[in-house]
């Protein structure tokens, strides 16, 4: 069901010209792959320049006409103009103005299904046909939701055209899914309102106004890059008149957007982190970004401004033509036998797309809400705990493909599914907990502005976590599966820095540095530490349980023994290697930057046919070791290296 839309508001879709509506008609390539029908000779205006055994070549447009076609409406004309523009430059019009272009197909394989590659070039171009193309051609049956077919779209994003978009989605999610509309308290969701937020009730003078006093209702959460200091913030200077009227001057673009967007879809209150946080407060910070997580689960919905700069908007101007798929036989009463589209993989999806997804607070928020509404780019994205979809493609038509725009959708899904019980909570090996070392992966990879933030960004899905996996959980690390949570290094192709000095992390965290980390999969089973042991000081009064603690020493015992480290390898010295009495170099990757020919020592954490464990380096009393570092080695014939026979069994602690 798609929202009805206002006729100078919007492009037609679906509409080609003559010369392509005859090239189409015509064409071998598309006959014999779609079936569509027997065609014996080409339609007039076709012109079939030559053929190949991989695929053949039309007299098309000039780039002249090609332009004026785009501009005059022609669908498919406009999808192959943003394609000439892309691989011959955006000048392209200038300096080649009156130049033959001809149109070329061939048969390619798109996430295992047949396609058709639509390629471009000019008369003596000496590439082959396929090559470096994105746009496609595709049989609807495989890759179109039948919903794209619509006949008209929005050229502007208004707040009453996001609105209408939304209100779909919403309808259709609020009818049919279980877990998205679920009050358990297993996923953080409760009636407790935020302890401020925005009266939007009179969106030309918005207020702030105490949750506390508010029954419970429906409100709206924003999340956003604050780009710059230039954005709205509540102060502890501004927050008494606030509650007055929040003046519309002070308020960014994006954030009057997100209240007529709210308003527009009946919803009366929103939430807003710098506005309804006091931001020069460090108590007041320590409070809310506890109940942060809270926050966001137990909204209606959270809209995510996809832009990085404090200057964007949820509203933006669009061309549907450039965008939307187009049907090429849809003119001749065929529906959507045959489907033109721009190629929307993974590699050029959402952080192009949606740069804001690229933060790392942004992926907690988008997690823990039940429903996200990715507004600001080309088209509108929408996630909830059950689905994916766009306007563009359904997640009922294309799953793996949504999924692969983002890789948090499939962690989403993941963990609100938990509440179907398929899982209990005292199995051994538990998918949760493969999927919380998933979603640390992601998480690092992401940037922060402060990267103290470390802690923080992830303690609200450590807490949604905890709720299923009934473990205590400190920095990172949870004491059911201490043995899995240890084995995290950084990729071996990252670049090792210095350890951040404003952080009190303990060094077996992964929360001690930063960068990216991974860990090792399958592998867990073989450790032969023993007596794993936390010893943990908490800070007095300490308001986050997920957060930060006075002292956390890791106690275990295993094999240990002496190594020398030997110059760093790579170009960003992102490898070391070293040596011990006896026995090959052994490669190990770093945490953090070492000084050549220093002294280490590996704990053997267990074997099978690779040995692994730690890298330490000695501080402080004989036991006591900081992490530097993550090695791994093979094990030929199934023998144990011999400076292993003659290691040392020792229990250290890891502070």
């Amino acid at each position: 069901m798609q929202p009805e839309m206002e006729s100078e508001e919007t492009a037609e879709l679906h509409r080609v010209c003559n010369l392509c509506s005859a090239i189409c008609e015509s064409s071998p390539c598309l006959e014999s792959m779609f079936s569509l029908h027997s065609i014996k000779q080409p339609v007039k205006n076709a012109r079939r320049v030559w053929e190949t055994t991989k695929g053949e070549w039309w007299q098309f447009h000039n780039v002249q006409s090609l332009e004026s076609s785009s501009l005059e409406g022609c669908h498919f004309c406009t999808i192959l103009w943003d394609e000439l523009k892309r691989k011959y430059g955006s000048n392209v019009a200038n300096t080649r103005l009156n130049e033959q272009l001809y149109v070329g197909f061939c048969k390619v394989s798109l996430f295992g299904c047949e396609a058709m590659a639509a390629d471009l070039r000019f008369f003596g171009d000496s590439h082959s046909i396929g090559y470096n193309s994105e746009v496609y051609i595709s049989p609807a049956r495989y890759r179109v939701d039948p919903r794209s077919l619509q006949s008209k779209a929005y050229c502007k994003m208004t707040t009453e055209a996001l609105a209408a978009i939304i209100r779909t989605h919403l309808q259709h999610c609020q009818s049919q899914h279980r877990i998205c509309n679920s009050h358990s308290d297993g996923i953080l969701r409760t009636a407790e309102m935020p302890t401020r937020v925005i009266d939007v009730s009179d969106v030309n003078r918005p207020r702030l106004a105490y949750g506390t006093s508010i029954p419970s209702c429906e409100y709206i959460t924003l999340s956003h890059s604050w780009g710059d200091t230039s954005i709205s913030k509540l102060l502890s200077g501004n927050h008494d008149t606030w509650f007055l009227e929040i003046p519309s001057a002070e308020l960014t673009p994006k954030f009057r957007d997100a209240m007529a967007v709210a308003k527009a879809l009946n919803v009366n209150y929103l939430w807003i982190d710098s506005l309804c946080v006091i931001q020069d407060s460090g108590d007041d910070w320590a409070v809310e970004s506890n109940r942060m997580a809270r926050v966001y689960a137990n909204a209606h919905l959270n809209l995510i401004c996809g832009g990085l700069l404090s200057s964007d908007r949820l509203c933006s101007k669009r061309n549907p033509l450039s965008v939307f798929h187009c049907s090429l036989l849809y003119s001749r009463g065929m529906s959507c036998a045959a489907v033109a589209y721009r190629d929307p993989r993974p590699y050029k999806g959402a952080e192009l797309l949606f740069p804001v997804v690229s933060r790392a607070w942004v992926l907690q928020e988008r997690i823990l809400s039940r429903r996200n509404a990715y507004l600001g780019g080309e088209f509108l994205y929408w996630e909830c705990c059950e689905s994916e979809d766009s306007e563009l493609i359904s997640e009922t038509h294309n799953p793996y493909w949504l999924s692969l725009l983002f890789t948090g959708a499939l962690c989403k899904r993941f963990l609100y599914q938990t509440l179907t019980g398929k899982y209990a909570r005292n199995d051994e090996y538990h998918p949760l907990h493969d999927n919380w070392r998933k979603l640390v992966c992601d998480f690092t990879s992401r940037s922060l502005s402060v990267s103290s933030d470390r802690i923080a960004a992830i303690a609200g899905m450590a807490k949604a976590f905890h709720g299923f996996v009934n473990s205590p959980y400190i920095y990172g690390l949870w004491q059911r599966w201490p043995k899995e949570d240890l084995l995290w290094h950084r990729y071996k192709d990252g670049r090792a820095f210095p350890r951040p000095k404003d952080r009190t992390v303990p060094t077996w965290s992964w929360m001690s540095i930063d960068g990216p980390v991974c860990f090792e999969n399958g592998i867990a089973a073989g450790c032969t530490v023993e007596g794993i042991n936390l010893e943990i000081s908490t800070i007095p009064e300490r308001k986050n349980i997920f957060g930060e603690v006075e002292k956390a020493a890791l106690h275990l015992k295993g094999t240990l023994i002496q190594v020398e480290v030997w110059e760093p390898r790579g170009q960003e010295g992102n490898l070391y290697t070293a040596q011990w009495k006896g026995c090959d170099p052994v490669e190990f990757i770093p945490d953090i930057t070492l000084a050549p020919f220093e002294t280490l020592y590996f704990l053997l954490l267990g074997q099978r046919t690779w040995g692994f464990g730690l890298v330490l380096s000695q501080i402080g009393l004989e036991n006591q070791f900081e992490r530097v570092g993550y090695f791994d080695y093979y094990i030929h014939s199934g023998q144990q290296p011999r400076p292993w026979r003659n290691g040392e069994e020792r229990v250290v602690a890891i502070q």
